[in-house]
């Protein structure tokens, strides 16, 4: 008979990783269905965007030790180490020596790909330790509000990042690092954003909350404008700089 730990950890992964893997497969990837990613790629990425919360922890308990609990620099240095693993989990399993890395819309799909793996794993370790701690409705609520908040916004931010790199995917070299940069920057500030004003909610009303959750709604609509957009751009004849 499996333990009770066991069993804990069973449901947390199911209840944890199911329901934004299939935003991603019933939602997100049917974005790009004329050019569909191979499927093992997709697969790796995901894998890698849950992996990269061991070494995002390990860095955001680094950045600790340099900033005030509680102050915007902390928040905005987290949010910035997260950003990057998730960047670079969606790069080195997709976007780096990829003959399929082949037009900019790709770019959306593997950072959005690697944030749900991201928060998928997220979801489990939040899922289990509400479960142990509080019993299993406890951590059936606490994951459903992390489905509605946190995991749209990993998917929103690392989105705004494939959106710059997908808008400068027929530039130059330097133009393309500039977007990288730029969109990494907008990425970190609106994960930021989204952590301060969830810490200034605390334990107050619940329709703080709804504000926030309706106002990454907003953005996912806006994200769904930008995917349009960038499913228009088509291969120039030559390089622009």
């Amino acid at each position: 008979m499996a333990s009770p730990e066991l069993k804990i950890l069973i449901i947390s992964s199911i209840v944890g990783i199911l329901p934004p893997l299939l935003w991603l497969c019933l939602f997100w990837l049917r974005e790009d269905n004329a050019h569909p990613e191979p499927k093992r790629i997709v697969a790796l990425v995901f894998v890698l965007g849950m992996l990269a919360i061991f070494p995002a922890e390990r860095l955001s308990r680094f950045a600790m030790g340099f900033f005030t609990q509680g102050t915007f620099l902390l928040i905005a240095a987290q949010a910035f180490v997260e950003e990057l693993m998730k960047f670079l989990a969606a790069y080195l399993g997709a976007m780096w020596h990829n003959r399929d890395f082949d037009e900019p819309i790709d770019a959306m799909i593997y950072l959005i790909t690697a944030a749900i793996g991201f928060s998928a794993f997220e979801n489990v370790l939040f899922m289990y330790y509400s479960v142990d701690g509080g019993g299993m409705l406890t951590g059936l609520h606490s994951n459903a509000l992390r489905f509605i908040g946190a995991t749209m916004l990993h998917t929103l931010s690392s989105a705004t990042l494939g959106a710059f790199i997908g808008f400068a995917f027929y530039r130059s070299t330097f133009i393309k690092n500039k977007s990288l940069i730029i969109g990494l920057i907008l990425a970190t500030l609106l994960h930021s954003m989204y952590n301060g004003l969830i810490l200034m909610q605390g334990n107050s009303e619940t329709s703080g909350y709804l504000t926030i959750f309706g106002m990454m709604w907003v953005g996912i609509i806006v994200l769904l404008f930008f995917f349009e957009k960038i499913k228009d751009i088509f291969r120039p004849n030559k390089l622009i700089t």
